[in-house]
């Protein structure tokens, strides 16, 4: 069965984050998987949008049970990570320093331009 890596799941979150232009998504809430203008918080980049919009998950289940959902149980370590960095820093050049660091802590390459 085919496994992503730490690093397929970082370029996914980094490219899309920096698609956004490192702006974190927010609902009513606070941090969402989905939120204004089409933003996605880092899980919800791993979320393909038909998943996402055929109303078999909750978009208010925990990150566990969306992970276990999308089959990326095993890297829910890893991937925790990157959603404290995307809610922890709501200033982009923060988060975007914050995803340098955890690339250089997991010995990743941050994707190119």
């Amino acid at each position: 069965m085919w496994k992503p890596t730490e690093q397929m799941i970082f370029s996914q979150v980094f490219r899309g984050l920096r698609a956004q232009h490192w702006e974190q998504s927010l609902g009513d809430l606070g941090c969402s998987y989905r939120g204004a203008w089409g933003r996605k918080c880092a899980v919800g980049h791993l979320v393909w949008d038909e998943v996402f919009d055929s109303g078999d998950l909750d978009p208010d289940s925990c990150i566990s049970t969306m992970l276990l959902h999308i089959g990326l149980q095993d890297l829910e370590d890893f991937i925790s990570c990157l959603v404290d960095a995307h809610d922890k820093y709501s200033s982009p050049p923060e988060m975007k320093a914050a995803f340098d660091q955890i690339a250089e802590d997991h010995s990743l390459k941050v994707p190119p331009e």
